[in-house]
């Protein structure tokens, strides 16, 4: 997949509107390409092929909007958790604040109350940890891309119905990593555990399982006791591998999502995207049913296996089109 197909997919999957990829550069390097090429053309069919090119483009460009204002829709009136109601005094003659520091004061109580809801049903969860521990590994384009990636899961993890206990490793005060991450709002009061150490120092070893496309292990279920770990990497398929090499390094546990027990990859790549190894995490711990995680969480267009069938590894070799994908699991 591509770096615009990725974080297209990804936003889609959020909700999160992004620029229009034919704004950056569709114009221009349409054009560039339309002075340095068709050489021997008459004038006439050169200045056909162009109009036909800035037409492909405006239509481009207007899927690219329908599909945005769909999806606003789609957000405005979709199904969110909603939080416990908004506390009101014993007074029974209270009535609904008119002044505004009633009001002020009635959404302090609101938020209060709502993370503390959060919290509490956040507990009841797996621990989840984002291996960010790849920083030297990466581009300054793939980290950028990363960054995205978690700031989706965040947001999904504080609208999930079942949320995680969600930690970051490996978040030094002077990395890039970072200092991309503190440019988000409001991030000094995330809902989540910063280490800036790795995370092998913070969990017993017993607890560890890694989630690794590469790992001999399926699993089926999530163990509030343990701690998963998502590979936090956007390699364009450079470190195949290089998650599973890790856990085994430090003698902790791995296990792949049991995809290949539902649908067919074919010829797409097994490793997903961050936040979509998220959302398949959260989607079950509400859900319990690994088909309708599949069915609503791995992106792009799926076949589904009939009751007994399952994909061999074999059958989804990766295509080495895994551009703008984290190395984590799929």
């Amino acid at each position: 997949m591509a770096a615009s197909d990725e974080g297209q997919a990804a936003a889609d999957e959020e909700g999160v509107e992004l620029e229009d990829p034919l704004e950056e550069d569709g114009g221009e390097e349409a054009d560039a390409e339309d002075n340095g090429d068709g050489e021997g053309e008459t004038g006439e069919a050169r200045a056909s092929r162009k109009s036909l090119k800035r037409k492909n483009r405006a239509e481009q460009r207007a899927e690219w909007k329908a599909a945005q204002k769909a999806k606003k829709k789609e957000k405005r009136s979709g199904k969110r958790h909603k939080g416990p109601p908004l506390p009101r005094p014993d007074d029974a003659e209270h009535t609904t604040p008119k002044s505004p520091e009633e009001v002020r004061a009635a959404r302090a109580a609101r938020k209060v109350a709502e993370l503390e809801d959060f919290r509490l049903r956040s507990s009841r969860g797996t621990t989840v940890v984002l291996d960010l521990e790849w920083e030297e590994a990466m581009q300054s384009k793939e980290l950028k891309s990363l960054m995205q990636q978690v700031l989706y899961c965040y947001g999904a993890n504080r609208r999930a119905s079942h949320p995680v206990r969600l930690v970051f490793s490996g978040v030094q005060s002077a990395s890039q990593t970072h200092a991309g991450l503190s440019k988000q709002a409001g991030y000094e009061a995330w809902e989540v555990q910063k280490l800036e150490g790795p995370y092998i120092e913070a969990f017993p070893k017993e607890k560890l399982v890694y989630l690794t496309a590469d790992s001999e292990e399926v699993l089926q279920s999530f163990d509030p006791e343990k701690v998963y770990i998502i590979g936090g990497i956007v390699d364009r398929n450079r470190l195949k591998g290089s998650t599973r090499d890790k856990a085994v390094e430090q003698g902790i546990a791995t296990a792949q999502l049991p995809l290949a027990e539902h649908i067919e990859m074919g010829t797409y790549s097994r490793v997903l995207a961050v936040n979509h190894v998220l959302n398949m995490i959260l989607d079950h711990q509400a859900s319990g049913d690994w088909r309708g995680v599949c069915e609503r969480c791995v992106p792009g267009r799926k076949k589904f296996l009939g009751q007994g069938e399952t994909e061999t590894a074999a059958d989804a070799e990766p295509s080495g089109n895994g551009a703008e994908k984290a190395d984590t699991q799929g």
